[in-house]
């Protein structure tokens, strides 16, 4: 009888250690596999996100008109207003219509109606609806981009992208190159 007790004791401790295990080894696995932010990219991606927040109600209405002149002029004025009340946008806007063409704001207004429809980032947010982020090249320069889809009434009618120099984006953020291309803004 003894000898039962004591399998029985064995039996048990060996079952609470293998569910022990199983549990961490479950629990580990099921982790977010992204990695951990720094402070730094943690506040660039707030940052990021608030900005396409705030601007994308009005551009999503604006897009859905098809009115290329009212989206330019609103940019312009929300720019404007920002400047004015002392709290620039950190990023470059740009917005980019249903089809990849971009419509306002950007670097530079030089590139006006630019395809970006043959980017991969662009895809990805125009014809998957969600967001992404890529380092483009222009001119010599070094671009971070973090793009996101505007959708009116459930439909995707463009998309909004913040731009900044990946230059800046060290030197205001403190975030190299690499830690941008880690960060999951979905």
């Amino acid at each position: 009888m003894n000898n039962g007790v004591s399998s029985f004791y064995i039996t048990a401790r060996q079952s609470s250690i293998l569910l022990v295990v199983s549990v961490c080894l479950f629990l580990s696995g099921c982790a977010s596999r992204e990695p951990a932010l720094t402070k730094n990219a943690s506040v660039f991606k707030k940052d990021a996100l608030d900005t396409i927040k705030l601007l994308t109600p009005e551009f999503s209405a604006l897009l859905a008109q098809n009115n290329v002149h009212a989206v330019k002029t609103a940019l312009a004025k929300r720019v404007s207003e920002a400047a004015r009340a002392g709290t620039p946008f950190k990023f470059r806007v740009m917005l980019l219509d249903r089809m990849g063409i971009k419509v306002a704001g950007g670097m530079s207004d030089s590139n006006d109606g630019m395809n970006f429809s043959s980017y991969d980032a662009a895809k990805t947010i125009l014809q998957e609806g969600k967001m992404a982020s890529d380092v483009l090249y222009q001119q010599g320069s070094q671009i971070c981009v973090i793009g996101a889809p505007l959708v009116h009434e459930g439909t995707i009618v463009g998309a909004i992208a913040l731009a900044v120099l990946a230059a800046d984006l060290k030197d205001q953020w403190h975030v190299t190159e690499n830690e941008f291309r880690e960060i999951d803004f979905n």
